[in-house]
């Protein structure tokens, strides 16, 4: 059988290198592509995209950009069609998910990372139960929401990766930064992490986490300070995290690698003015991030919007860096990955629904 795994997202194209590098060592006899992986992942693996992906982030970035992610699904269906596609795994985003199988639903599908319907929109849960054959879930959250012969618990694929920070943090010396991984996020973003850095009176190394296309651009800016380094998100990206004392994060899979690392760090989001509206309306939830989501407080520090601003984060990294505060966040990272069970991870139900087909 000919299998697609698609991911369009950074945070989908890293669960599908996992499940792909478990994948090769299982006995289970299909012909695999994969759609949106930038790299060839192996030599017997072929990626059949030939337009490059756009991250979109927020409603309104998605109505402007509407006319390419109809180009986008008839170039996926160009290509299911060509190389004769028998069944297509999604990994994460969702809405192109149920906008790709509303035109196209001649073949089987599963999605694996379902929806966030245990914070908004739980008729997205009914539609997978309507019309795909699985959905493969990283948060017991999902659960409640599915069918039974629907819903399989994987947990989170990164977690395998993980390389734990175990020393005592005494004070904050190396800051790892995050600025996410779609240009509007990153530049925004950026702006403002600049300024913070520009204002901070503590002698901080700062490590930016990013992927190539930035790193000259963030180099350029900084040819002058010694006390920045940029890092690619490459194979050692766990072992290059474990490093560092603390971190400044966009909101996304980030915040859950760092969670499972057990390194203190703050979260941010800023959108536009009418996503942020959108946000307020429509997505009644008190907090961003899945830790806290999940634990109902914040474990983790959030700015959101306009509370992110440098002087806010100058403001709250002078009132936890000292050790006993560094230690208890991380400590409490800690528990509450264990609490929600977020550490497991399990790639046999997707194999196992593999194997019904050879």
């Amino acid at each position: 059988m000919n299998i697609l795994f698609v991911s369009l997202e950074e945070s989908g194209k890293k669960i599908s290198c996992k499940i792909l590098e478990k994948l090769s060592l299982q006995n289970i006899s299909h012909t695999y592509y994969t759609f949106g992986l930038d790299d060839n992942f192996s030599s017997n693996i072929i990626d059949i995209n030939n337009i490059k992906i756009k991250p979109l982030m927020g409603f309104f970035e998605v109505i402007k950009n509407i006319r390419y992610i109809y180009k986008l699904r008839n170039h996926l269906i160009s290509q299911v069609q060509k190389f004769n596609i028998e069944y297509i795994f999604f990994i994460d985003s969702f809405d192109f998910s149920k906008f790709f199988y509303n035109k196209f639903n001649k073949i089987k599908c599963s999605q694996i990372v379902g929806p966030s319907v245990f914070i908004w929109k739980k008729k997205k849960a009914k539609y997978i139960n309507d019309n795909f054959d699985k959905l493969f879930s990283i948060f017991l959250a999902d659960k409640q929401y599915y069918d039974p012969h629907i819903y399989s618990y994987i947990g989170h694929p990164l977690s395998s990766n993980i390389v734990n920070r175990n020393l005592k943090t005494h004070s904050i010396k190396n800051i790892g930064i995050f600025l996410g991984s779609r240009d509007q996020e990153f530049f925004n973003n950026f702006k403002i992490i600049s300024n913070f850095i520009n204002i901070s009176s503590d002698n901080f190394n700062y490590i930016f986490f990013t992927l190539s296309k930035y790193k000259k651009f963030i180099e350029d800016h900084y040819s002058q300070n010694s006390k920045i380094k940029v890092i690619i998100n490459d194979k050692n990206y766990y072992v290059n995290i474990s490093k560092i004392d603390f971190a400044l994060a966009c909101s996304g899979t980030v915040h859950l690698e760092l969670s499972l690392s057990k390194i203190p760090h703050l979260i941010f989001y800023k959108t536009n003015f009418l996503n942020a509206l959108f946000f307020k309306i429509f997505i009644k939830i008190k907090f961003i991030s899945l830790l806290n989501i999940f634990s109902g407080r914040e474990i983790v520090k959030e700015f959101f919007h306009n509370d992110f601003n440098p002087k806010s984060i100058n403001s709250y990294l002078k009132s936890v860096n000292n050790e006993k505060e560094l230690n208890f966040l991380s400590n409490d990272l800690e528990e509450n990955i264990k609490i929600n069970n977020i550490n497991f991870f399990d790639l046999k139900p997707i194999f196992d629904h593999l194997k019904k087909f050879s």
